[in-house]
């Protein structure tokens, strides 16, 4: 093997290695890896100009990208109707690559005569089909300019090599693309996600700011109708009905950023919050039902935060309120041990099992007034903390809510 052959092979593997290295990590930096690969294949081939071209759906041919070495960069190049090369596109098809030393003249290539080889000054090509999943994708084109040149065996092989890096590159690059639009579509599920958990979130806390605004109402009759002597008491209940509501619109205000809500503990005294909410209860109560709260046992924290504790209770309370008769009973029994213990019971008028059966779903209420998000936040709530409910109702024998809360 003489020097010169040597040196050429040792060429084609430090280019092949350059290739290799090649890389797509975005769908955009196709163009680039692109023009860096024909620029490798002309410089180690000594060719004028190297171009990627690939077929379209309705057949026709395309260059991507053309490097020229006189230009030391890409030059434009326009489209090849392959309907208008039938003899070049079967051949394609068929070999590993066209070998045209005078491509002017050559069976495979003598229809591009005419149309593109003389008026770019191309006298001979080397072009390799590049193959994706069994079928030709497109082709890489050396074309020489000058005089007639003849193709060596090595420069073949290393042409032939050079298309299959190529339609490496080409699977990056749909591999990229395909991730950018996972990513993208994650992207937009969980922003849908989230405006789903704010409607809910905004519907749950109207829920709840409605029974406090009617309680606040409420009392705001009882402090104006009420004497001298009991006005500085209604009003310190007022206060801690609007106290409620106050932190069910802080809810919303967390939710609303993000970091806040990350920091937010989800952790609280179960006991000691019940007991904190009794009184605010018992005022949600009146003036149709009175409240009867019973909290005993050992302390047990919980995995939700203090305001949906209250807000668990107090849809349940709530509910139950509007279920019994004028004074009626409400009934609070918390118990903690290892783990927490709550009923809600009332001596009001019942649910038939149709009713109960649509008990959950979202927007079903009997209410004239209500919007059928109670209990659907009362689920959730108990799903967040990993516990279990359990609703006992028969018509005219009232209704017992059983809630199992773990300790965390």
């Amino acid at each position: 093997m003489s020097i010169q052959s040597t040196t050429r092979r040792v060429a084609f593997e430090t280019a092949r290695l350059a290739l290799a290295r090649v890389r797509i990590d975005t769908a955009e930096d196709f163009q680039g890896a692109a023009l860096r690969a024909t620029k490798i294949c002309a410089e180690a081939l000594g060719v004028e100009r190297v171009g990627i071209w690939l077929f379209h759906e309705d057949g026709a041919l395309e260059c991507v990208t053309l490097y020229a070495r006189a230009a030391k960069g890409p030059i434009a190049a326009a489209a090849l109707l392959p309907r208008s090369f039938p003899i070049y596109c079967d051949a394609l098809e068929q070999c590993r690559a066209i070998v045209a030393d005078d491509a002017v003249h050559h069976p495979l290539t003598a229809e591009l005569a005419d149309p593109y080889l003389r008026p770019n000054g191309i006298s001979s090509m080397l072009d390799a089909p590049v193959f994706r999943n069994g079928r030709v994708f497109g082709v890489l084109c050396h074309e020489h300019v000058g005089d007639v040149r003849t193709w060596t065996r090595a420069e073949i092989e290393f042409a032939s090599a050079v298309a299959e890096v190529v339609a490496l590159v080409f699977e990056q690059t749909e591999r990229a693309r395909a991730e950018a639009e996972l990513r993208e579509n994650l992207t937009r599920t969980r922003e849908f996600e989230r405006l789903q958990e704010v409607r809910r979130l905004s519907s749950a806390v109207a829920h709840d700011f409605n029974n406090v605004l009617g309680a606040a109402l409420g009392q705001v009759t009882l402090v104006s109708e009420g004497d001298a002597d009991s006005r500085d008491a209604d009003l310190a209940d007022l206060r801690e009905i609007l106290e409620v509501g106050r932190r069910l619109a802080a809810s919303l205000l967390r939710f609303s950023n993000p970091r806040a809500e990350a920091d937010g503990r989800c952790q609280t005294l179960a006991l000691a919050g019940l007991r904190a909410t009794v009184p605010v209860l018992g005022l949600l109560m009146r003036p149709n039902a009175r409240l009867a709260a019973e909290i005993t046992g050992d302390e047990v924290p919980v995995g939700l935060t203090a305001l949906e504790l209250e807000q668990l209770v107090l849809n349940l309370c709530v509910n139950g309120r509007d279920a019994v008769a004028q004074g009626g009973t409400v009934g609070l029994v918390a118990h903690g041990n290892a783990e927490l213990s709550l009923v809600i019971h009332d001596d009001g008028v019942g649910m038939p099992d149709e009713v109960k059966q649509h008990l959950f779903e979202p927007y079903y209420t009997t209410k004239t007034t209500g919007t059928g998000m109670g209990l659907v936040v009362v689920l959730e709530l108990v799903r967040k903390a990993g516990g279990t409910i359990r609703v006992d109702s028969a018509l005219g024998r009232g209704t017992r809510v059983r809630v199992t809360l773990p300790r965390v």
